[in-house]
């Protein structure tokens, strides 16, 4: 597990106007943009007046198993199963998910998601219910899909392959489009490598 940046306020991240998307050594990308005014400066508040003002949209990059449509939208609401704390289901709670197809390699696919809704654990549980669970979840994925692609690299897959690569909103002063973009971690780029090879070599 990467170690949290040293200093990192996250509840008051937001009281001087700086965004910070992510919150880990090796991987922090800031962007500092002035709040107009009006903007409520309590601890929590300014995020979520940002999130609603700067219409925010997160894209996620995954493997999945399986040969995944060229793109689709999966609305199956999701809640907490029943019995658990943590893991969720199809349930009551609305949940809107937009997929494009990457590429497909070596029977599977790179896939990008775009969140509609915020349910906890929504990609991994949208994923599953179509049929094409993410290589590396241990709570909702296939075991021998994921020993088979650690089987690729010659070592185990030590995280779950579900990447939060773009995030996109429009700037609070001069409404300009934002994209801020994270490459892959070299732990996941070998990922991909290992399957285009086995791909290759078929």
């Amino acid at each position: 597990a990467r170690a949290p940046l040293a200093g990192a306020r996250p509840r008051q991240r937001f009281k001087c106007g700086g965004v910070v998307f992510s919150k880990y050594a090796g991987l922090c990308v800031s962007a500092v943009v002035p709040l107009r005014p009006g903007y409520d400066r309590r601890a929590g508040a300014g995020e979520k007046q940002f999130a609603a003002n700067a219409k925010l949209t997160k894209m996620y990059r995954a493997v999945c198993e399986g040969e995944t449509p060229e793109s689709g939208c999966v609305n199956v609401p999701i809640g907490l199963k029943l019995g658990h704390k943590v893991e969720r289901c199809a349930a009551s709670d609305e949940a809107v998910t937009e997929f494009q197809t990457v590429r497909t390699s070596g029977g599977y696919s790179l896939v990008d998601f775009h969140l509609k809704t915020g349910r906890t654990h929504q990609i991994r549980v949208h994923a599953l219910s179509q049929g094409f669970p993410l290589v590396g979840d241990d709570k909702y994925g296939d075991f021998a899909s994921t020993a088979n692609v650690a089987g690729l690299l010659g070592a185990p897959l030590k995280r779950m392959f579900l990447h939060a690569w773009k995030l996109r909103f429009a700037h609070p002063v001069t409404g300009e489009p934002v994209d801020i973009t994270a490459p892959l971690p070299e732990e996941l780029s070998a990922v991909i490598s290992a399957l285009e090879s086995k791909k290759a070599a078929q």
